[in-house]
């Protein structure tokens, strides 16, 4: 399994974000959004989160399976609200799949010692360290409402036929237990000495390797690409 520095990761999530969302690459080169999608998915296989990486791919081929079809049926308003929808989907997919793996792969303390190291103010390392760390929680809490619910018989078909349950066994205990969580990353926070302006102890040090500069070069090898295509197009 390879690790990445945070700095790296967040780099190139900083990359895609800026060519999926300002740019109109999927229907300028199909082939380089393609790859961009599955640079992120890539990285998930090699940090050993092969199923997160399995589901990537499959989504991936649906939503251009349904982009497909509709695209050749698109003769009523609702089909093309739905085509909408999924370029909308598309152009995000990429940045999500990447703040997954970022999510999956990082502890708070590494992400403040690697913000650390490059002089990034407390103000701002302290919250996206415990933000990181907050959306993992909120993933863990849904997982476990999820479980509770299929313990309880209460099967996905029946939120199907009355979808108002689903804001009822699912949302709401969501909303009420990430309220809590939130209380609880803070007091977590505290126990282990984040502080503004106060200095401490890391278990891991933070340090770029070899696999750290490859990703900054790709990233950076991207970026020109896309900007180089932009400029010729």
């Amino acid at each position: 399994m390879i690790r990445i520095d945070f700095r790296a990761k967040l780099f190139l999530m900083m990359v895609i974000s800026f060519i999926m969302t300002i740019g109109n690459i999927q229907s300028l080169n199909p082939i380089y959004y393609v790859l961009i999608c599955m640079l992120p998915t890539f990285l998930l296989f090699l940090s050993g989160h092969i199923k997160s990486g399995i589901k990537s791919i499959i989504l991936f081929i649906i939503l251009n399976i349904i982009e497909i079809n509709i695209r050749e049926l698109n003769d009523s308003i609702i089909l093309s609200l739905i085509h909408i929808l999924i370029i909308i989907i598309k152009r995000v997919f990429a940045p999500m799949v990447m703040g997954n793996y970022i999510i999956l792969t990082t502890s708070v303390g590494e992400a403040i010692c690697s913000l650390k190291k490059v002089k990034c103010p407390d103000q701002i390392a302290i919250p996206v360290a415990v933000m990181v760390r907050y959306f993992y929680a909120t993933r863990i809490e849904y997982r476990q409402i999820k479980q509770a619910i299929y313990l309880r018989g209460i099967s996905f078909r029946k939120f199907l036929k009355n979808p108002i349950l689903l804001i009822e066994y699912r949302i709401i205990p969501l909303l009420m237990t990430l309220s809590n969580s939130a209380d609880e990353l803070t007091v977590a926070s505290l126990t282990k000495g984040l502080a503004v302006n106060q200095n401490r102890s890391n278990i891991r040090e933070a340090k770029l390797t070899f696999a750290d500069y490859l990703i900054f070069f790709v990233s950076i090898l991207v970026l020109f690409f896309y900007i180089r295509g932009r400029k010729y197009a």
